[in-house]
This record gives structure tokens, sequence and C-alpha cells, in this order.
């Protein structure tokens, strides 16, 4: 886990390119270190095993581009393109889908994980 004013830079970074923060993945123990989650502004915060951002912005026309950038010091992201006319349930399927490829990616198994 990062410190909050790496976690402010990224935000401001997106920000700047247009992108907005809309969903936070964090772990129980990132919530703890970080305590007040001010940092994210209004985005909606959810408990996860891997920690990372959805950033989101609208694309070509008929879709809008959603970015999962994992909280890290290292910008590894997964960028997902959802049709406006794709319906939430789907939507989030792809978002879960996403999450689920990031965390094999990000988390590595502990020593007692690969006996």
């Amino acid at each position: 886990m990062i410190d909050r004013q790496s976690i402010a830079d990224i935000v401001a970074t997106y920000r700047k390119h247009g992108w907005t923060l809309r969903r936070v993945l964090l772990s129980e123990r990132s919530a703890k270190t970080l305590g007040s989650l001010d940092v994210f502004g209004d985005a909606q915060v959810e408990d996860s095993p891997v920690d990372a951002m959805w950033f989101s912005r609208r694309a070509r026309r008929g879709f809008e581009t959603w970015e999962l950038r994992a909280i890290s010091l290292s910008p590894f992201a997964l960028l997902e393109n959802i049709p406006d006319e794709m319906p939430a349930n789907d939507a989030d399927a792809v978002f879960r889908d996403a999450e689920q490829r990031l965390a094999e990616t990000v988390i590595k198994p502990s020593p007692s994980d690969l006996s």
C-alpha cells in the first residue's frame, strides 16, 4: 500500500486527463492504514482483497472507458470499454472479471500457499 499523498497524486493526474474516480477497492488492512478515506472524495469504497481504483471517462461515441488502476507505485492498470447500451448487470460482470484478473496479477501467493 502506498501513502495518502501518492494516492492523491494519482487521482489528480487522472483528473487532469479527464478521468473521474468512480469506485475504490480496498483491503481491510489498507483501509485501517489509511484511516480517513477522504483522499478518495465521493467515490464509492468497497471491501476487496485487492487495492485499486476504478476511473472512467467518455470514449468514442457510444462507449465509456473504465480503467482499473492498482493502488501501488507501479502504474499497473486494466482497461474496459463499456458500450452505452450494455445492461448494468453485464457491465458489473465485466468489472468483476477485471477485478479478478487484477487480483491474480498483483496479489502474490505467500510461501505457505505454494506447498
